[in-house]
Order: structure tokens, then C-alpha cells, then sequence
């Protein structure tokens, strides 16, 4: 397994320096390799993530999906576990599931509130939200968005706060 984790670092240098998405897709798939060598290995977690980056970087975000869910799913207390579903909200909206975007940002935003992207990943829920016409959990969204990071942004709540008026006209 050693000899595939090294082959698979090496694979992602190349990818690198040449920022070349075959070599990057090529990359995800010697970390899934690792992975699929040995399922319940403890670290799998680090490479189910070095697999999606890596995919995600080459352009393969189904791929870099598929690793992320498989990271979520088999590894939930893992700390890596959070950056995963903060990507996974990233790449659904990437291919325009604005509607799992939005479910990924908001679990990211609410279980990992003392993140520093935290904040940015609700504000794009909210986006999201507002975009497929969810207004209820757009409205949702901004409240606790309000409660949560009004107190240390003042000024970006009162603009949240603000563009409720928006949806509430719109509903009459």
C-alpha cells in the first residue's frame, strides 16, 4: 500500500506542475485505487479527500463527488469529514444541483459554525436558495444566518436582514 500511496503523491507533483486535468484525474484514481486496495483502512479518510481534490482539480467532479459521499458516509466523525461536505456543496453547485448545493452548505454551515468559511458557505446557501425559488428555506437560511454571524458581521446581517424584503415582495 505504501508503494501505491507513493505513486499516487507523485502522480499529484506531476499534476502540479504541469496543472494538466488528465494527470490531476489520473491522480484521484491512484488514491481510489488505495482505497479500493483496503476499504476499512483507518486513514482512508486522507485519501477518499486526496482522491476528490485531485478529481476536482482535473475537472471530474462526479468523480470528486463520489469520493466526498464515500468520505462522509464511512468517516463522519472524521475532521477531514467536514472540508469534504464544504466541497461537496461547492462541487453540486459547480454542476448545477443548486438544490444538494444548498443541502451540503447549510449541513457544512450548521455543524461547523466556528469554521472560518462557515459564514461563506451559508451566504451561498442562501444564494442558492433564492436562485431555484425555495423561499422558505431561503428565508430559513437568513435567519440563521442573522442569529449566527449578525454578532462579529453587523454590517453583512443588516444586508441579509435586508434582502428578505426582497422574497417577502415577492410573495406579496
Amino acid at each position: 500500500i505504501q508503494a501505491l500511496r507513493n505513486a499516487a503523491i507523485q502522480k499529484e507533483i506531476e499534476a502540479k506542475k504541469t496543472n494538466d486535468y488528465a494527470k490531476y484525474t489520473a491522480c484521484g484514481q491512484a488514491f481510489l485505487d488505495i482505497y479500493n486496495r483496503n476499504p476499512e483502512a483507518p486513514e482512508n479518510d486522507e485519501v477518499l479527500y486526496n482522491a476528490g481534490v485531485c478529481f476536482e482539480e482535473g475537472k471530474s467532479i462526479s468523480a470528486a463527488i463520489t469520493a466526498f459521499n464515500l468520505l462522509e458516509k464511512y468517516f463522519p466523525s472524521s475532521k477531514i469529514a467536514a472540508k469534504a461536505i464544504a466541497r461537496l456543496g461547492k462541487a453540486y453547485g459547480d454542476i448545477a444541483y443548486y438544490d444538494r448545493a444548498s443541502d451540503k452548505l447549510e449541513q457544512y454551515a450548521k455543524k461547523y459554525a466556528g469554521e472560518k468559511d462557515a459564514y461563506d458557505a451559508m451566504n451561498d446557501a442562501v444564494f442558492y436558495r433564492k436562485g431555484i425559488g425555495d423561499d422558505a428555506k431561503a428565508i430559513e437560511n437568513t435567519k440563521y444566518f442573522i442569529r449566527t454571524f449578525g454578532i462579529k458581521k453587523p454590517q453583512e446581517a443588516a444586508n441579509a436582514m435586508f434582502s428578505l424584503t426582497g422574497i417577502f415582495e415577492k410573495q406579496g
